[in-house]
């Protein structure tokens, strides 16, 4: 676990995502590292909590740790999955495979389909007009990452119960990896005959990395990169 001195980080120290990262380790015999976001807690230097940050925080820390180890099996889950996404875009030859649990296509289709409707359908113009404004400098883009990353074995896992990053999220960036990655494929969707996402069943935000199907789809995902 990647650590600096201080407090309990509210994400990296959370007992989920130490359950989470424990099962995992276990179930495909890897050491786990955990990044932290520079920002999340008081470091004492009143560090900011930027999207920049984020991204070249866990930039750094995958290039560091490549060198020492080679390729990284990246795993990112959440808010996790862009930077893990920009970690596999940005740094090819540093990683292995790539692991999106629940990822968002980007900050602003969350905008758009989750807080759009609690505003109500008078508020949808105005939705409309900060997505149209927003677009360019939507830095928390699972989806252009996508489409800059080739060659790469991917993951997408998401619970069919999703309340926080809806399923179909996950969907359309699965779609977009399997443009120029081999994607692994969990089913048909909806009973049709395209191909799906690894859908954990029944699973909401929070559960979906405590689910076995979830762990066994990555140890799968990660013994067959290696």
């Amino acid at each position: 676990c990647i650590r600096d001195r201080g407090p309990p980080h509210p994400q990296v120290d959370q007992p989920g995502t130490r359950k989470f990262a424990a099962a995992l380790s276990e179930a495909a015999g890897v050491t786990v590292a955990l990044v932290e976001y520079p920002g999340f807690w008081d470091d004492g230097r009143g560090t900011k909590k930027t999207i920049n940050g984020m991204y070249e925080t866990c930039l750094a820390a995958a290039e560091e740790i490549s060198k020492r180890h080679g390729p990284l099996h990246v795993v990112g889950y959440s808010i996790g999955t862009a930077p893990a996404a920009r970690v596999a875009a940005k740094l090819p030859r540093a990683v292995r495979s790539l692991t999106l649990v629940a990822p968002m296509v980007s900050a602003l289709r969350m905008f758009e389909d989750v807080v759009g409707p609690q505003l109500g359908p008078a508020a949808r113009p105005l939705v409309r007009l900060v997505s149209s404004f927003s677009r360019p400098i939507d830095t928390l883009c699972v989806r252009r990452d996508a489409s800059a990353t080739k060659g790469l074995r991917v993951l997408i896992v998401h619970g069919s119960d999703d309340e926080v990053i809806p399923l179909e999220h996950g969907r359309e960036v699965f779609d977009a990896y399997r443009k120029n990655n081999l994607v692994i494929v969990g089913g048909k969707r909806d009973g049709t005959e395209k191909d799906d996402l690894v859908m954990v069943a029944g699973a909401n935000h929070e559960k979906v990395v405590d689910a076995e199907e979830c762990v066994a789809a990555i140890k799968g995902h990660i013994r067959s990169c290696d």
